[in-house]
């Protein structure tokens, strides 16, 4: 029988990181998260839009958004887990008539009935959908003529293979294998670090520290990988313009890969 990897009950448990780790939320890693969209996002992009996020996590980022001045915010999120801790985060925040949280797949969202919006925004969430190319296409089709795609996709390396492979277990071990396994990733990259001068940190903009990143990491699954060009490839046909990409190279990736980000317009 066939594993369907859309469904959540496929997946890693991502909600509860993301629980966790909104704990840890405060001003300094709010300013971060805007810093993040900022970096994307002109200001004048962001204010006054209707910005739906989809794969909300945390709901750090929806909250930058609403902060930095959005019309409106959309959050989604297939995990229920995700979408309680984005309520509760973005009720601290912001305005109830500023936002709306729902449990939803992108796979059922459509311009007919979910409308279109001027900033669909999705950072490190479509490659753990279970079909990232449906995904990317399905968040494509919410963005008005002359909107914006914000995305964020791992980044190809040559170990993809063995890292899709060990996501699928760590993500059904038990707790304690699941902490061998962080200790183990610990130790050989903190001796890299060592060894080539590079900091032990977690890139805050994209809003988790470093446990709960190394555990997101390691137990990620679903997981796939986007090239430049191949998302380029895909968005062109159906209209979309680069408007700005910050990428890397193939990695070798033997302590994973980061994310690219691109932003993409919609032609009218």
């Amino acid at each position: 029988m066939s594993t369907n990897l859309r469904s959540v009950e496929e997946h890693f448990d991502f909600g509860g990181n993301w629980n966790e780790y909104s704990k840890l939320i405060d001003d300094d890693r709010i300013a971060s998260a805007k810093e993040g969209l900022l970096k994307l996002l002109s200001e004048d992009q962001i204010r006054g839009s209707t910005f739906l996020d989809i794969g909300s996590g945390s709901g750090l980022h929806s909250c930058a958004a609403g902060m930095l001045g959005a019309r409106h915010v959309t959050a989604v999120d297939v995990d229920p887990k995700s979408v309680e801790t984005t309520r509760t985060v973005l009720s601290q925040y912001l305005s109830p008539d500023v936002y709306d949280v729902q449990e939803r797949s992108v796979f059922d969202m459509s311009p007919a009935e979910d409308g279109q919006f001027d900033v669909v925004y999705s950072w490190g969430v479509l490659h753990h959908t279970g079909d990232q190319d449906a995904a990317i296409r399905a968040a494509a089709s919410l963005v008005r003529k002359g909107g914006l795609l914000v995305l964020a996709l791992y980044r190809p390396t040559y170990l993809d293979p063995f890292w899709k492979a060990e996501k699928r277990w760590y993500k059904s071990a038990s707790p304690a294998a699941q902490d061998r396994a962080k200790k183990v990733f610990d130790a050989g990259f903190r001796f890299a670090c060592l060894v080539t001068g590079r900091k032990k940190q977690s890139d805050r903009r994209r809003g988790m520290d470093y446990w709960h990143d190394v555990h997101d990491w390691l137990g990620g699954y679903p997981y796939e990988s986007m090239s430049p060009h191949g998302l380029k490839t895909m968005l062109a046909p159906l209209g979309f313009v680069k408007e700005k990409e910050f990428s890397r190279p193939k990695e070798l990736g033997i302590f994973g890969s980061g994310c690219d980000e691109f932003v993409y317009r919609l032609q009218t």
